[in-house]
């Protein structure tokens, strides 16, 4: 009993050097919430703009899956009913390919887009100066304004992120598949 109320005060020792030490760190974590919910609480629009990107990837997708099929319908059909076989020629199949490549890159960039313009609004309310009162006081668009400036100086940047974190998730998706047909053989 005496060793285990020695390992409680060393415990409770360490716990309180721990919260000592990590004192400036909660600080800052409950600054940062604090920030967040006041930049959230002056741009109301910051809370409907996960829901605007997922309306415009879900009907983006729906689009390009629609394209997808229009663009398999040129394949060359062999048998009938459920025994249907599609081949395709070298130049259909890089069509396919390709087009594949440009719609995960469309997404991507849609995320892309949607990052820069909720940290663009972000940035802008935080450059603010408070006033008197201590309140920063920013308009309520400022992720509307951050998708015009993505899209008018910020573009090819955007779009070659987007190129490259497409290449390399198509990359890892093909890598991923290969390890599957690897462990089935």
């Amino acid at each position: 009993s005496r060793a285990l109320a020695v390992l409680t005060w060393v415990g409770s020792l360490c716990l309180a050097c721990l919260f000592c030490c990590c004192y400036g760190d909660i600080e800052l974590s409950t600054a940062c919430v604090r920030s967040g919910t006041e930049v959230i609480w002056k741009m109301p629009l910051l809370l409907m703009a996960p829901l605007v990107k997922a309306f415009t990837k879900t009907g983006l997708a729906l689009v390009l899956v629609i394209g997808f099929v229009h663009l398999w319908s040129t394949a060359d059909i062999t048998g009938t009913g459920t025994r249907r076989h599609y081949h395709f020629d070298s130049e259909q199949q890089l069509y396919l390919a390709m087009y594949v490549f440009v719609g995960c890159w469309l997404l991507t960039f849609v995320t892309a887009l949607y990052q820069f313009s909720i940290a663009y609004a972000v940035a802008k309310w935080y450059d603010i100066e408070p006033g008197e009162d201590d309140e920063r006081d920013a308009d309520c668009f400022g992720v509307v304004e951050g998708v015009r400036c993505g899209l008018r100086y910020h573009l090819g940047s955007l779009a070659f992120g987007s190129a490259l974190i497409a290449t390399l998730e198509l990359f890892q998706r093909l890598v991923e598949y290969a390890e599957i047909k690897n462990q089935q053989e």
